[in-house]
């Protein structure tokens, strides 16, 4: 009689695939921390918190930065621990329209429809809002080594250059190299993040207060003079825009456990991690930029107010140095958004929801890469910046959006995660605690999401006008339009591609 083979994590992992009705498609390579630095990466806490750092300096100023990024990082660790709860007990190739479906009590294919395309413009916002992010720091450091003067239509053309090299990257280098890149991301974000705070803590010879940086609060949004008396409390929500974008982008960990050994303890410690990791490096490169601030008036008037803190306070050559630290981790983590985003569009097309999901969902045998995925990531990225020509804001317009899509994304699962009775949790769980962290988890989701659709900048004229609102209402109507003419009807939901009785059956489908 031949021997009984014993169980092994990674049999229980895809056990677990299979009770999804989920076949793998993946290698597990990826060990906890390998989980857990990739969503670091893909997080890029030098994308968002430099490039909206000028935001932050009209909305709320000094005070709103350091104490929104404490309030809005505990906030998001919760939405964090509340996901990672629902990855334990459904450790899928996650796609969040995946745990959508399972979760819902009533009407599961609604719930994954709409997750679904929330997660695809959510990730794809992220990819336009990380690139744009990169082409105004490349345009400033071409300024201050060449004296390059950006102006709208110049600034979109290396937006779209960095879109196109991302693509190609995705396309061409194949999903080892890709992962390699996101590796070396990592590591390279908290090498600049330390070497940017070291330097910023060592050289300016003169620096601002901590009742300045902790207590200086600053409105220069235009409310003031056109709002009511309720101005203050206005600008501290839409000045969470920063935490809010900067820390959006940790349900990779999620996304990846297929790819995750002992996914349904590593995967969850992979999306706390994450965020934890990022909120702390935040904090460190926000409150010692704040106090590297030498002018205040015209450095938050400039075209990338970082960029010249960091000029006036280290001088030109430390701050080309900086600057190419900077770009490059800015640089990785778009090219991880990228690579994402064709994974979300993959997800989504492979069970059908998008129009033209058969051509989404083809992948290129050599590089196994989802190609046309990939495209339609860059040039509907590059749809969503078009307003920047004419728009001067609009690229807070495009970070709320991404926070906006992205944070419901990730919590409508968990949403319906609290509804469900007889939820059965995973190894790895909050215990006592999961209804209370979830719920305020929803409520922060809800709070944010209203603040990401009011308007910036006061008073609103072509040049200013917050677009932010005008995209979601657009994702909607192409969603419910799609919902009611075609989806409805021919929708099975997240497809079924096996039963806990025939993994045997699944794995042969593979060969």
């Amino acid at each position: 009689m031949a021997p009984t083979l014993p169980t092994t994590p990674l049999d229980e992992d895809d056990s677990a695939l299979h009770r999804l009705g989920i076949r793998r498609r993946h290698e597990r390579r990826m060990s906890g921390f390998g989980n857990a630095r990739t969503g670091f990466s893909s997080i890029g806490v030098l994308c968002g918190s430099l490039t909206l750092y000028g935001y932050g300096l009209r909305t709320g100023g000094p005070a709103l930065i350091v104490w929104g990024w404490v309030a809005g990082g505990v906030f998001t660790l919760l939405v964090g621990l509340a996901l990672a709860e629902v990855c334990s007990a459904l450790p899928g190739a996650g796609s969040l329209h995946v745990y959508a479906a399972k979760l819902a009590r009533h009407h599961p294919n609604t719930a994954a429809w709409w997750v679904g395309w929330l997660s695809s413009c959510g990730q794809i916002a992220l990819t336009a809002a990380v690139d744009f992010g990169a082409a105004m720091f490349l345009c400033a450091f071409a300024g201050l080594e060449w004296n390059f003067t950006a102006t709208p239509g110049s600034l979109f053309t290396v937006f779209a250059a960095v879109l196109l090299a991302h693509a190609l990257l995705v396309v061409l280098g194949g999903r080892e190299r890709i992962a390699a890149l996101a590796r070396v991301s990592s590591w390279w974000h908290l090498v600049a993040a330390g070497v940017l705070v070291a330097v910023l803590a060592l050289v300016p010879a003169r620096v601002q207060s901590p009742h300045t940086v902790f207590g200086y609060f600053v409105d220069h949004t235009g409310l003031g003079t056109h709002g009511s008396g309720g101005a203050g409390v206005y600008i501290c929500a839409i000045g969470l825009l920063m935490v809010a974008f900067s820390l959006a982008g940790f349900d990779f960990s999620a996304r990846a456990a297929e790819e995750t050994a002992n996914a349904g303890r590593a995967a969850p410690r992979g999306i706390v991690v994450s965020i934890a990791a990022a909120w702390l490096v935040g904090f460190a490169v926000l409150t010692s930029l704040t106090f590297a601030i030498q002018d205040y008036g015209p450095e938050s008037n400039a075209a990338v107010p970082a960029e010249r803190i960091i000029l006036d306070a280290v001088g030109r050559t430390g701050t080309l140095t900086l600057l190419v630290l900077v770009l490059v981790a800015q640089l990785l983590c778009g090219l991880s958004c990228m690579e994402s985003s064709s994974r979300v569009l993959f997800a989504v097309s492979r069970d059908r929801m998008l129009p033209g999901s058969a051509l989404w969902y083809r992948v290129n045998r050599r590089t196994r890469t989802p190609v046309n995925a990939v495209w339609l990531t860059a040039a509907s990225a590059a749809v969503l910046a078009v307003p920047a020509l004419w728009d001067t804001d609009a690229f807070p317009a495009l970070a709320a959006f991404a926070a906006l899509s992205s944070g419901l994304a990730v919590t409508v699962p968990v949403y319906l995660r609290l509804r469900r009775r007889d939820f059965a949790r995973g190894p790895w769980h909050l215990g006592r605690w999961s209804a209370p962290v979830g719920w305020i988890a929803v409520a922060w989701t809800v709070l944010v999401s209203a603040a990401m659709l009011a308007p910036q900048v006061f008073p609103i004229t072509l040049h200013t006008f917050d677009y932010a609102p005008l995209l979601p209402v657009l994702a909607f109507a192409v969603a419910r339009v799609r919902w009611s003419t075609t989806a409805r009807g021919t929708l099975a939901g997240p497809l079924r591609r096996g039963y806990p009785d025939e993994p045997g059956a699944l794995d042969a489908e593979l060969t």
